[in-house]
């Protein structure tokens, strides 16, 4: 941790703090390892998400008609008619195979998408052929950015940091730089999950824990990727380093708390 621009007494610090750790584990649990295998056989799947390609790869794979899209959507509890818990008007297209759990859509069209916790007045999500997507940094007193997604599950995440505030910018709007590209593996789709906006309108899109209250809404362009980071008193994170080091005093039962009310706070106003 010294290398990584921390102090002496920090880096040693925290050593203490994970042999403590250690120490109270195996004391506790006396037969077990601190690391070990489990041998789950050569018949598997094995479904990456460390990577944003790979996030978006295999959460897309729910939409498939294989037998391991089939694995996966009885491990996420994705019933088989791919609908659950959802409020969708009576002129909503749901096409290609998409996901609809725990949404309310009143108008448009769910296309090769996989929409989770979605609330919005209208959709238009539609997922296509290969493409490039914009990593952009978002400008000041956003509470929009980007980052990798880790985890294996369709569930929201927490917010980041306590007190969210409004957006002070206009959608897409660069932070004194110029945006860089990532190539997709493979044919992709629109994920969302955890979003609440006025209105969605995105192609090959990973929209991930967003609340917009913009009259506009949310217009992406194709391959977008977009989250929101809940940040306290407009600081601004320049690595993923500097939101580890913002998120150190954050209470994450407090942050789901936050996050929680942001998204319900607009759906009231939507009278969703």
């Amino acid at each position: 941790m010294v290398t990584k621009n921390e102090t002496e007494a920090t880096a040693g610090a925290h050593h203490d703090r994970m042999t403590a750790f250690k120490s109270k584990l195996l004391s506790s649990h006396p037969e077990k390892a601190v690391f070990g295998a489990i041998d789950v056989g050569t018949e598997c799947y094995w479904w990456d998400y460390g990577l944003l390609s790979l996030y978006q790869k295999n959460n897309m794979l729910a939409l498939d008609d294989t037998e391991e899209a089939a694995s996966l959507r009885a491990y996420l509890r994705i019933p088989e008619d791919r609908a659950q818990s959802s409020e969708l008007g009576n002129d909503v297209q749901v096409t290609n195979g998409s996901v609809v759990l725990a949404s309310v859509v009143k108008e448009g069209e769910i296309d090769h998408t996989i929409a989770s916790r979605v609330v919005t007045g209208k959709c238009d999500a539609h997922g296509a052929s290969r493409t490039l997507v914009p990593v952009r940094p978002r400008s000041r007193g956003e509470r929009r950015s980007l980052r990798t997604f880790p985890g294996v599950s369709l569930r929201p995440p927490p917010a980041f940091n306590p007190r969210p505030r409004r957006l002070s910018t206009p959608l897409l709007t660069p932070l004194n730089s110029t945006p860089t590209f990532a190539r997709m593996e493979r044919p992709s789709g629109c994920l969302l999950i955890n979003v609440t906006a006025r209105s969605i309108k995105a192609r090959n899109c990973v929209i991930y824990n967003v609340v917009d209250d913009s009259e506009d809404g949310l217009v992406l362009p194709d391959g977008a990727v977009l989250t929101n980071v809940f940040t306290d008193g407009g600081k601004v994170f320049k690595s993923f380093e500097g939101v580890y080091k913002m998120n150190q005093s954050t209470d994450v039962k407090e942050a789901y708390k936050l996050g929680a009310e942001a998204h319900a706070d607009l759906a009231k106003e939507l009278k969703f």
